[in-house]
């Protein structure tokens, strides 16, 4: 398994334990997360990309779309309650 693989593994399993439930789909995106959100009360579903290269069309919807691009779980909790509330994260 690769280093990107790993680290992807272990985001996987840390966003498994804060509740979310994560779908690996690698086009468009890395991966897409249904949460419930405290914000719009109700369940939410956000794009998520974790960084490795992109091709044109990958990059095209990143932008439209405004999809977080992360390295850690940290990141990724952090850019879920940009946009929504999962309340206090457990990291």
């Amino acid at each position: 398994m690769s280093c990107v693989a790993d680290s992807q593994e272990r985001l996987i399993q840390g966003l498994m334990k804060n509740g979310i439930e994560v779908w690996r789909l690698d086009v468009p995106c890395a991966l897409l997360l249904r949460f419930a959100c405290l914000k719009h009360r109700m369940l939410c579903w956000e794009p998520l990309e974790v960084s490795g290269i992109a091709s044109y069309l990958h990059r095209d919807f990143l932008e439209r779309t405004k999809t977080s691009t992360v390295n850690t779980l940290e990141q990724a909790l952090a850019a879920i309650n940009r946009r929504h509330n999962i309340g206090t994260p457990r990291v």
